[in-house]
């Protein structure tokens, strides 16, 4: 049994639990764990990795995922996309959120939470694979609430 300090606390989550605001730091052309430690000595909560505009393989993902959590701030990465393979692997590794550019509909949202839940049949994954992280820019709404809302899950 784990006891409540061996928990995996998402800081983006709990601040915006609390009211508050997070503080991110974009990553695009940084590709070391040391990108990480410079967020947390800067006073950033997060991370945001952009897979979908940068090129990053897995393994430097990897890298600078399991750095962000030793550091004690959160991981997120914006996907290619809706279908991308990689959000299980991403979330297996110690991403702490995925971010899903895109989003238009109900249906989009709903299978980006699937892919993104535990299966109790699958094999085991990490703690940080409850937390998700779902970007929503819905076009059909009218052009005074196109506006990006954010939303947290645990599963």
């Amino acid at each position: 049994m784990t006891s409540p300090a061996d928990r995996l606390v998402n800081p983006v989550k709990a601040r915006m639990q609390a009211g508050d605001v997070s503080l991110g730091m974009p990553v695009r052309l940084g590709r070391s764990g040391d990108v990480a430690r410079i967020a947390k000595a800067t006073g950033h909560d997060f991370i945001f990795i952009d897979c979908q505009h940068s090129l990053f393989n897995l393994e430097t993902i990897g890298h600078i995922a399991s750095t962000a959590l030793a550091c004690g701030i959160a991981s997120l990465v914006r996907v290619r996309g809706i279908d991308d393979p990689n959000v299980s692997l991403l979330l297996d590794n110690g991403v702490m959120g995925i971010v899903y550019p895109d989003v238009n509909t109900a249906a989009q949202a709903r299978k980006a939470v699937e892919i993104c839940k535990f299966s109790p049949s699958a094999s085991a994954r990490s703690a940080a694979a409850t937390r998700i992280l779902i970007i929503d820019r819905c076009r059909s709404r009218p052009a005074s609430r196109n506006s990006m809302t954010a939303a947290f899950w645990s599963a």
